[in-house]
């Protein structure tokens, strides 16, 4: 596929120092967020600050230094949905801190994810003039640069793990379970998946190497969604191109890896198998788990808002809890805000019903946009983008009370939209009008 030609003999060499800079911020930085930062933390005390708030300063100054070379654009439903949710956003933070006159306060619970929609719109307009070349040269660097993340997540189970990586136990078996980092490779997956159907062999290797390491994340929600990516990639492929064929040879190929993986991994297959049983016979038939405290948590978060009379609103930012009380896992005191079980729970408190429909708007109207285009579209490289979209937002938001999609927008939003940035530019060129500008609610 030529798409693949492109990317592979893109040239690094055009990106100036803005371009690293928003590579940085962008990909560097959400990668770092969660293991690499508490590594960071205990020899830089600056990093107290939190990865979200970091990124957001970083952003805003970005935009301060590149505000003159950044060209008007119009925009589009996407885009004005997203800008919405971010002045709803800000608003929220200013109710905040007249409610409870405490700015620090108010930046203590912002700088956990609820701020990333605004580091988002800062960014947008630097996105916007970003020629389809440049993108293509930060793919081929992302590419490099999970790899790199492949590696040292491989390390946290040989014994030399210097992250997060703790004891785990079930059913008897002992493993190394590793926190905080895992790959950030979903926005290769579905372009990887068909370069692997299409003949590379390179892409099937990688295909595998990310099976692997969702194998050994332990992770049912990581499963759940890879898996979900696998198949609508797959799906919507097959029905697109009329190639029902690649179906069987997809599913081979899936075969094959998990065979291998059974193989080199036997104790972790045997966990996994131990994992689902439970879940299965115990978890979700008596309400037992993590997702019956994940449904509690945003049963309490509710409860809280019918008390306080603040359905529509919200509370604003601010924490759910006295600042002297020690919080613990799952098992222990949880918190709405902070915790990591749900999002829902955190964004309903702070920001109400309003907010959360709000939050899922811009998800909402890029989804609709993507089905409607694939719907519509001839078979072409384009529509592989559309899929592309479709199957992330999907395996992204099918975990539910776990997913974080509406909260985290610099990462699986940000791809999704920059998939769509490239459809933009590769129909408006492919249309050779030179006059027309690129704006997806324009597009026929």
């Amino acid at each position: 596929m030529r798409l693949f030609e492109e990317i592979k003999n893109a040239k690094v060499g055009i990106l100036n120092r803005a371009d690293w800079c928003f590579f940085f911020i962008v990909f560097v930085m959400r990668y770092i967020s969660y293991a690499w930062w508490g590594f960071f933390l205990n020899f830089i005390s600056a990093f107290k600050i939190g990865a979200a708030l970091t990124a957001f300063l970083l952003s805003f100054l970005f935009y301060l230094i590149n505000v003159d070379s950044i060209r008007k654009y119009k925009k589009s439903f996407v885009i004005r949905a997203i800008v919405l949710c971010s002045f709803f956003i800000f608003c929220n933070s200013i109710r905040s801190y007249l409610l409870y006159e405490d700015i620090e306060e108010l930046m203590t619970v912002l700088k956990y994810n609820y701020i990333q929609a605004l580091t988002f719109v800062l960014m947008l307009p630097y996105l916007m003039n970003l020629k389809v070349e440049k993108i293509y040269s930060f793919i081929k660097i992302l590419y490099f640069f999970t790899l790199f993340q492949i590696v040292i997540y491989v390390i946290q189970f040989t014994g030399l793990a210097f992250l997060d990586s703790r004891g785990f136990n079930s059913g008897g078996i002992d493993l190394v379970r590793s926190y905080g980092a895992f790959p950030d490779f979903n926005i290769l997956v579905p372009f990887v998946l068909i370069g692997a159907l299409t003949g590379n062999r390179k892409f099937f290797l990688l295909i595998g190497l990310y099976l692997m390491c969702v194998v050994l994340s332990l992770g049912r929600g990581q499963i759940l969604s890879f898996g979900l990516l696998l198949a609508i990639s797959l799906i919507l492929f097959s029905i697109k191109f009329l190639n029902i064929g690649i179906l069987f040879k997809s599913m081979m190929m899936i075969i094959s890896v998990f065979g291998l993986l059974l193989v080199a991994f036997p104790k972790t297959i045997s966990v996994w198998d131990n994992m689902f049983s439970s879940t299965v016979n115990n978890e979700l038939k008596k309400g037992q788990g993590t997702y019956a405290v994940r449904t509690r948590i945003i049963d309490k978060a509710e409860n809280v808002l019918t008390i306080n009379d603040a359905e529509l609103f919200g509370l604003g930012y601010k924490r759910d809890f006295n600042k002297n009380l020690k919080l613990s896992g799952t098992k222990g005191v949880q918190s709405i805000v902070f915790t990591q079980d749900t999002s829902i729970a955190g964004v309903l408190y702070c920001e109400g019903y309003i907010g959360f429909m709000i939050r899922l708007l811009p998800i909402v109207v890029l989804f609709l946009w993507a089905v409607n285009k694939l719907i519509r579209r001839k078979r072409s490289v384009l529509s592989v983008f559309l899929i592309a979209i479709i199957a992330i937002i999907i395996s992204e938001s099918a975990n539910i009370v776990q997913s974080t999609i509406f909260t985290r927008y610099m990462t699986t939003f940000f791809d999704v939209f920059l998939i769509y940035r490239v459809y933009t530019i590769l129909y408006a060129r492919i249309t050779k009008d030179k006059f027309v500008k690129i704006l997806p609610n324009t597009i026929k």
